[in-house]
This record gives C-alpha cells, sequence and structure tokens, in this order.
C-alpha cells in the first residue's frame, strides 16, 4: 500500500514531505482548511522553476479575498507522479492542503508525532 509520512513539530502542526520530480523535497504544513494542492513561497516556486499559468483571486477564511499567481508543479506523492496547482505566495508559507489527500486517509498521530498518508490499492 503507497504511504507517505511525516511528523508533528513542537508548535502541534502536522508536517509533511513534498518531493517534486526532479528531486527537490520541501517539508508543508498540513492545512486542513485548505481545499488546493499546495501553496509555496515565490522563493522556492522559483527555484523550481514551475511555470505561472494563471493569476486567481481566492476567497480566504472570513471572506477576505486575495489575488496570487498560480503555477504548475510535478510531484511524487504515494507512489504515482502527480501534476498539481501551487498557489503562490509572497509570505513563508508551505501548506499542503485537502485536495493532495483525496483518496487517501491522513493520521495525525499526536502522541507519537508522527503523521501517515495511505491509499488502499
Amino acid at each position: 500500500m503507497p504511504q507517505e509520512s511525516g511528523s508533528v513539530n513542537t508548535l502541534r502542526e502536522a508536517i509533511v514531505e513534498i518531493r517534486f520530480v526532479g528531486g527537490n523535497a520541501f517539508e508543508c504544513v498540513v492545512d486542513t482548511g485548505f481545499d488546493g494542492a499546495l501553496i509555496l513561497p515565490r522563493s522556492v516556486v522559483d527555484q523550481l522553476k514551475l511555470p505561472i499559468v494563471a493569476r486567481l483571486i481566492f476567497e480566504l477564511v472570513g471572506g477576505a479575498r486575495m489575488s496570487a499567481d498560480v503555477a504548475l508543479g510535478e510531484i511524487q506523492w504515494l507512489g504515482e507522479r502527480r501534476i498539481v496547482e501551487v498557489i503562490v505566495t509572497e509570505g513563508d508559507d508551505a501548506l499542503i492542503g485537502t485536495e493532495v489527500f483525496e483518496g487517501a486517509t491522513l493520521l495525525i498521530d499526536y502522541p507519537n508525532r508522527l503523521v501517515k498518508i495511505s491509499r488502499d490499492g
């Protein structure tokens, strides 16, 4: 069964590593309130040379709106390659959202500080 893993940091944030095709990997905070795939800082998007494909307006918690560039990236996830949209932030946030967990089970074990993502089959 394909599986990914991570850890819970001292701030009680669930952290998983995202591996891009080509070898670069980055730690992201699991954000179950974010229904997209990834949010990455512009510096990471530039380092990976991800193509910007759009600029969109997003609604945030509380109804605030923001505009941001959207890039495409190819990741290794649960034993397969996937092309995902990456929202580019001017800040330092690196988040992984629920779109990436589609069809998978996310387990956050706080007492043991472990994160496991698995997909049956």
